[in-house]
């Protein structure tokens, strides 16, 4: 997609583009400063030299209630609203420098100097006589500012640098400042194209040119080139070297050229703009003189089989005129020949059971290709040997993982599933042909290439769901394996395939870093230290227990019940708890007689028996008597261990404030519930959440206090190390995906109680004006069976929903509030912003430039909705564009 679509809903993140441009850190972030609490200087800090400052030094951050490290302001509260800042650093020559980059990470707000000349401020006071910055501005990323001429502002030697920080008020709970001086060394050079793939001439196909520049270079975009006048589908690169893809060509005479508007420009400051030498870059002819070829034939030629009634063929591409008469089979026709394009095309014969068979072609076939001028199909012979005794190996499944999450690694250093096959025959085995499966109805899933294994030798295939056949590198089926069970088989390299070895009818419930596979007496049994590419090791048991069964579900309840435990397994203690925790062989109460639910409870239970693992925690939510606000609509319950939620490590605690606390180390396990009134069919599955929202809540929230202050936003993550991967349930009901990697559940901070239907509203009346937008429901949310008023869960937009609305592949731009780069870079979003700000957008032609790089639609639609529908906390916040 080449276009940027407006959501409403953010999150934060940035990039720098520091790597692709020649620059000099005159001094680095958490360097040391002289400084100043308040604003009561005796002498005129801004041009005194650094040496010459009697105020103390103190390395950055300068900070209180945020950040880590430097040196922190205990005393700043309620005292003192501002921080002077002074340091030295050197140049030698000034005009080396084509611009500043000043990075500043910072809370509330500041101004620079250099040499005494004002050249960057932000949130400074209002007027003179303030020191109290004039908004709020959250910590946490350094951001840059850019300063230019510096032949008025620098020297050559000694230059001073003075920043005077300001909080936003005595009683704020942060301040923070810490900057960084970077020089952009002068770049006077243009870009030059240095090669071009392929190069001009003749040529079979034609569907995508490769131009490698002498330097990094920006302003890459779909209009750059055109062959024969037409637009590029899409482009992918990064620094010097950039693809460009077209559909693929016809037949016939092709000329690339350059776009008349192309912009391309290296990173210098100011940028090189790349001059073409002409505006035609090369000439091609895209003929088809290949002829058509056989790229797969099944069973694989010179094959050993043991029964022989069919062979299946793949060309390389779409044929014609491929009928029985066309081959033979021991000299004979075939009873008939089914496909259809380049394949697969079946030729089924009568059975051989016994002998040789030879695979020729008649004299006189016509399989063309589909040229204008078609290409014959140079045909090639080939023989099976039919032996009905033949064993093609012995080949086994003798281990496997199904949720690995810090076993080994593949070449792309992500720990995934694996199968290991081990050869137990007296000779080596070619698994050409062969195929492996989780599906007993598909036998032909996944087909190895031509590798071998040696007699008691192993092989390990990633089961990731990448599909790689290449001989050489590591091997990756196109399924993955589920940890609740399922099937595994390995077949023959023959039509019709068969079984050569299987994990049971169905392998048993998985877990994480626990693989499964055979003993040295052949049972599966469960291995602690999995041991992929080698021999089963020790550790072992042979169970995983099943989770107690409860004689009622969740759900709601109008009267008392008592609830009874159960198992069908000998010699198991179910154990059980009613505080949220997480019940064990060592903690919990032993279940021993029916449990009285006379309230609103939350039962969690397992099954414990010595020499077996522990059974999967079943957790159940009961909702008696509640009120009808409660029971209106579904209720979204979420259980987790107190330890989770308060204290040291909760991440709802306030002291230590925990709640500003981001990414995985914050992430704690929980268990998700969803039921409704009417006993439809909901949900429970471990998954791990966190808190979401901007910095501005994450530091105000109080549990104690009123709404917005008490009510948590939050994120759920579904993690193999949980559980499934993925949430496979239909959460929207009007939503055609039923799988999902996240769900945000949105406390709706400035809708927070009542109507609490603006959020969804506004996202549900911009799917009606055409657009695609996040789906959402409304719940009341119970955190450890305490009431947290209505909640509104949707789909997080990221890069997965962006291509399940608009295609695509990962390559997606994703930009947030105040430009910050959520996903890709905004190399793109800055060309737009430079052409709709710097530009007349009254000329025509700067208008229709504009209108190619956004969808204009969208984006009116957005703009009318939002002013509709009187969006307050926006345009300067709470928006998101992707490309």
């Amino acid at each position: 997609m080449n276009r940027l679509y407006f959501k409403i809903i953010v999150f934060f993140a940035t990039t720098s583009l520091f790597s692709l441009v020649h620059a000099e850190v005159l001094f680095e972030r958490g360097s040391t400063w002289k400084y100043l609490k308040g604003s009561r200087s005796s002498v005129d800090w801004l041009t005194t030299d650094f040496d010459n400052l009697d105020w103390p030094n103190g390395d950055a951050p300068f900070r209180y209630g945020d950040g880590k490290g430097g040196t922190l302001m205990k005393d700043m509260p309620r005292r003192y609203s501002t921080v002077s800042l002074c340091r030295n650093f050197e140049i030698q020559d000034v005009s080396q420098y084509s611009v500043l980059e000043l990075l500043v990470n910072y809370d509330d707000g500041f101004i620079v100097w250099i040499n005494g000349e004002r050249v960057v401020v932000e949130n400074a006071p209002s007027n003179s006589l303030s020191q109290l910055a004039s908004n709020s501005h959250e910590s946490g990323q350094f951001e840059k500012f850019e300063i230019g001429k510096l032949d008025s502002i620098l020297q050559n030697g000694k230059n001073i640098i003075s920043i005077q920080a300001f909080n936003l008020s005595l009683s704020s709970s942060d301040f923070l400042i810490d900057a960084e001086l970077v020089g952009i060394i002068n770049d006077n050079e243009p870009p030059i194209l240095i090669s071009l793939t392929p190069q001009p001439g003749r040529m079979q196909k034609l569907n995508s040119v490769t131009l490698q520049f002498s330097e990094p270079v920006r302003n890459i975009n779909l209009r750059n080139l055109r062959l024969n006048g037409k637009l590029p589908k899409s482009f992918e690169g990064q620094n010097q070297s950039w693809t460009f893809n077209f559909s693929d060509a016809d037949f016939g005479d092709f000329v690339l050229s350059w776009g008349e508007d192309q912009e391309i420009a290296d990173f210098g400051r100011p940028p090189n703009k790349f001059l073409p030498e002409s505006d035609e870059l090369a000439r091609y002819k895209v003929v088809d003189d290949l002829a058509p070829e056989l790229i797969d034939i099944f069973p694989r030629p010179e094959a050993i089989v043991r029964e022989l009634k069919r062979i299946r063929l793949y060309f390389n591409e779409p044929v014609l005129g491929f009928d029985k008469s066309d081959i033979l089979i021991n000299g004979q026709e075939p009873n008939q020949v089914i496909g259809f394009a380049d394949g697969p095309w079946d030729v089924e014969f009568k059975k051989i059971k016994r002998g040789p068979v030879a695979i020729t072609w008649s004299s006189k076939t016509d399989v063309v290709d589909q040229a204008a001028n078609p290409n014959y199909f140079p045909s090639r012979d080939w023989s099976y040997t039919v032996n009905p005794d033949h064993w093609p190996g012995v080949i086994v499944i003798n281990e496997f993982m199904a949720s690995n999450q810090s076993n080994i690694r593949d070449e792309d250093d992500q720990a995934v599933d694996w199968i290991e096959l081990k050869n137990i025959g007296r000779n080596p085995v070619n698994l050409s042909g062969w195929s492996i499966t989780d599906d007993k109805a598909r036998p032909g899933k996944w087909v190895f290439p031509d590798i071998k294994i040696e007699p008691n030798s192993f092989l390990v295939v990633f089961a990731s769901g990448k599909n790689r056949r290449i001989v050489g590198e590591p091997l990756h089926t196109n399924f993955k394996l589920g940890i609740s069970g399922g099937y595994i088989g390995v077949f023959s390299p023959e039509l019709p395939r068969k079984i050569i070895h299987k994990v049971l009818p169905k392998y048993p419930e998985q877990r994480s870093n626990i693989s499964y596979g055979l003993s040295e007496t052949d049972q599966w049994l469960y291995f602690i230290k999995p041991t992929p590419g080698a021999i089963n090791g020790t550790g072992s048991f042979k169970r995983i227990l099943n989770k107690p069964k409860f004689s009622q579900q969740r759900g709601f309840f109008v009267e008392p019940f008592d609830l009874i435990l159960s198992t069908k397994e000998d010699q198991v203690e179910i154990r059980f708890t009613t505080d949220y925790s997480l019940p064990t062989s060592t903690n919990g109460q032993l279940y021993s007689k029916p449990i009285p639910i006379n309230d609103t409870t939350i039962i969690r239970a397992g099954a414990f028996r010595r020499g077996s693992w522990s059974s999967k925690v079943s957790t159940h939510t009961f909702v008696l008597d509640d009120s009808k606000a409660v029971s209106s609509l579904p209720v979204f319950s979420l259980v987790t261990d107190k330890k989770n939620l308060w204290g040291e490590t909760g991440i709802l605690e306030i002291d230590p404030r925990n709640t500003n606390k981001r990414g995985i180390a914050w992430e704690r396990p929980v268990s998700s519930e969803l039921f409704f009134q009417d006993d439809s069919d909901g949900f429970q599955v471990e998954s791990g959440f966190r808190l979401q929202g901007g910095d501005f809540i994450r530091g105000r929230h109080t549990p104690y206090k009123p709404v917005p202050w008490s009510k948590y936003s939050f994120r759920l993550y579904f993690r193999g190390k949980y559980g499934e991967s993925r949430l496979n349930y239909p959460l929207f009901p009007d939503l055609p995906i039923d799988e999902f990697e996240h769900v945000v559940l949105r406390a709706g901070m400035n809708d927070s109680i009542n109507p609490f239907i603006c959020d969804e509203l506004c996202r549900r009346l911009f799917r009606d004006l055409g657009h695609a937008s996040s789906r959402g429901i409304l719940v009341n949310l119970l955190l450890n069976g305490k009431t947290q008023a209505y909640y509104n869960p949707t789909e997080r937009i990221d890069i997965n929903f962006m291509r399940s609305r608009h295609g695509g592949g990962s390559e997606w731009d994703l930009i947030a509030q105040f430009g910050e780069v959520r996903e890709g870079d905004d190399t793109e979003w800055n060309r737009f912003k430079n052409l709709t700000m710097n530009h007349d957008l009254t000329i025509p032609t700067n208008f229709k430039n504009a209108c190619e790089l956004i969808d204009l639609d969208n984006f009116i639609d957005y703009i009318i909705l939002c002013i509709y529908v009187d969006m307050d906390d926006w345009p300067f916040n709470n928006w998101r564009a992707g490309r």
